[in-house]
Parts: structure tokens; C-alpha cells; sequence
């Protein structure tokens, strides 16, 4: 939607009796705009400048100073902004803001300039890279109920329950496929109680006891049997596979470039053979069982026993797609390592 140009020239910015009435045209600084949008009528108002060369406009409808009907907001090509029902001088029903494509962004519930109700993010970018749609629960201004967060594919991601603003109660992140994640008490925004963590096929993987957001008892991992697992042998094997993987790929791009020794290639089979190997004890171990199956095929694939006789072209492009493999296994390792600690997997408590 787009600015009508006629309301623009309608608008007279007119005064009666020391008080705004009728159709004005007003505009809106850059830098608390949001902010003034997600709270009440009174901050909107607050951060209107005199400005004409801000980036945002708004048309308003005055009686006696006080807004009536839909109060817009425009970005400065004219494409709308923001739609923000009144009555009575203040924010009632429910405003929308729109992305500058015309996408909407947020949908935020009023009653008398006090969210009340669902508020709706349309895919938001929360932590380093996911999006999300969000929904999060408002009863008199304050977060209260259980809000959600939903993946772009409109699967639930997140449930996280607030009381009078604040997170109290259990949260809950679920796997793609539906499964439980992870589940959390919190009391007052701090975790407080046990907190579960699930493999893929239900079986706890992990546990540990907080007391007001601190951790008080050493963590307990388990393996799909229900068997405690060595903590420090988790993280040595996270290393231990980084460390094999990038050689990997340095050797192997290295088979593939230059003209080598036949020597080298005779290395380049035994040492992509034996790290496989030791790639699919780590990935079983680490409860990765996807990968499994690629380490078994390379190791096959490069085993110096029973040799494959490909030209020189084949192997070429065989060594330049498991080098592929690998480093993307590389970047996924460091992407998920990124997202665990930026996004603490609670989109919903960021908004």
C-alpha cells in the first residue's frame, strides 16, 4: 500500500482554540522509532519532529489534539509503514507494521495504550541467523501465558511461559521433527529447577540442576542406554574431529591440484581411510548418526587394499567433492557452535 497523494495535500495542519484539529501531516525521527511503536500513543507522540526531512511521515486525523481513527505512518517513498488504530487519544485494536517491501513485520493488540493480547512477529531474525514467527502473549502491558515461537515452515520451535512480564514456568524447545528438545523451569527470568536435554529419538542426553539461574551440580550426559558419559571425551572428540576433517581437506585439495608423487597418493588413501575410520567412532559417539554412513563410503571409497581404478578425471572430482563435504561439515560445526551461544535457543524471550 501506497501514499495516497491527495490526503497529503489535504492535510492543513490547522489549530482550533490552541488545540491540533483535522488532517496533519507530521514527521518522525530515525532513531527510536520502533521502540515508540511496540509502547503506547503518548511515546509515538513524544518523537514527532518538526523536521521535514525525517525519514518517516504520519497522517493523522485530530479532534481537540487527541488522534481519531487509523493514524499512518509512511517511509519516505511513500510505501506504508505502520497502521495504528485509535480511540479516544490512545492505541486500540490492533496496529501493524509493515517491512518496506509491504510485508508485514509486527501485529500488536491495544486496549487504552496497553497491550492486550497475541502480539505477532512475521518472520523476525533472532540470535546470529535464524528467523522465526513469534507469538507472544500481553495481558494488561505485561507478558503473561505462553508464547510461542514457530519456524518460517509454521513448525513450533519454542514454548516459553511468563507471569507479569517475566519468564516463570516451563520452557520447552522441540527438534524439526516434532520431538522434545529441551525442557527448563524458570522463576523470574532465571532458570531454577533441572533442566532435560533429549537425543533425536526421545532417550535424555543430558541434565542439569540450576538454583536462580546458576548452575549448582555438575552436569550429567547419558548415552542412549541410559549409561553417563565422559564430559571431558564429548569435547575432545568435537576436537578431534575438527582437527582430522580440515587436514582432510587440506590434503586432499592438495591431490587434486597439483601433480604428485605417486607416493603422496598412496598417503592421501591411507590417511583419508584411517581418519574415516576414526570419524565414524566419533560420529557415533557424538550421537551423529547421519554422517555415519559417508565416513563408511569414503573409507571404502579410499582404502589402499582393493584400489578403484578411476581416471585421473574421476578422482579429481571425487577428492574435490568429499573436500566440499567436509568443509561444510567444518562451517555447520562452527554455524551451530555460533547459534547455541547467541540464541540460547529462546527466541521468544528476546522480544
Amino acid at each position: 500500500m501506497s501514499l495516497d497523494k491527495n490526503l497529503v495535500n489535504n492535510a492543513k495542519n490547522e489549530l482550533l482554540n490552541g488545540l491540533k484539529e483535522g488532517l496533519w501531516i507530521e514527521y518522525w525521527d530515525d532513531y527510536t522509532n520502533f521502540f515508540c511503536l511496540i509502547q503506547g500513543m503518548r511515546q509515538l507522540r513524544n518523537n514527532i519532529t518538526s523536521d521535514a526531512k525525517a525519514p518517516y511521515y504520519i497522517l493523522t486525523v485530530y479532534r481537540a489534539d487527541k488522534p481519531k481513527g487509523i493514524v499512518q505512518g509512511y517511509y519516505r517513498n511513500g510505501k506504508l509503514y505502520f497502521e495504528i488504530p485509535t480511540a479516544n487519544g490512545q492505541k486500540n485494536g490492533v496496529q501493524k507494521v509493515y517491512k518496506k517491501s509491504g510485508k508485514i513485520f509486527l501485529e500488536t493488540p491495544f486496549i487504552n495504550d496497553k497491550k492486550s493480547g497475541i502480539e505477532k512477529y512475521h518472520n523476525v531474525k533472532t540470535g546470529a541467523f535464524e528467523k522465526y514467527n513469534l507469538e507472544v502473549p500481553y495481558a494488561d502491558d505485561k507478558k503473561n501465558g505462553i508464547g510461542k515461537a514457530y519456524k518460517k515452515n509454521g513448525k513450533l520451535y519454542c514454548e516459553t511461559t511468563y507471569l507479569e512480564g517475566k519468564m516463570n514456568g516451563v520452557e520447552k524447545v522441540y527438534y524439526k521433527s516434532g520431538g522434545l528438545k529441551r525442557e527448563v523451569n524458570y522463576t523470574d527470568d532465571l532458570k531454577n529447577g533441572l533442566e532435560k536435554v533429549y537425543y533425536k529419538s526421545g532417550e535424555l542426553f543430558r541434565e542439569t540442576l540450576y538454583s536462580k539461574g546458576k548452575q549448582s551440580e555438575k552436569l550429567k550426559v547419558f548415552t542412549k542406554s541410559g549409561k553417563t558419559r565422559n564430559i571431558l571425551n564429548i569435547s575432545k572428540y568435537a576436537l578431534l574431529s575438527g582437527i582430522i576433517k580440515f587436514a582432510a581437506v587440506i590434503i586432499l585439495i592438495i591431490a587434486a591440484i597439483f601433480n604428485n608423487e605417486y607416493s603422496f597418493y598412496t598417503f592421501v588413501r591411507w590417511y583419508i581411510m584411517l581418519s574415516s575410520v576414526v570419524l565414524v567412532s566419533t560420529s557415533i559417539e557424538r550421537n551423529q548418526d547421519t554422517i555415519v554412513f559417508f565416513f563408511i563410503g569414503v573409507a571404502i571409497l579410499f582404502n589402499p587394499f582393493v584400489e578403484f581404478g578411476f581416471q585421473k578425471i574421476t578422482w579429481l572430482y571425487i577428492d574435490f567433492i568429499v573436500a566440499s563435504i567436509l568443509f561444510c561439515q567444518l562451517l555447520i560445526a562452527i554455524f551451530n557452535t555460533i547459534r547455541h551461544r547467541d540464541s540460547k535457543e529462546n527466541p521468544v524471550k528476546s522480544e
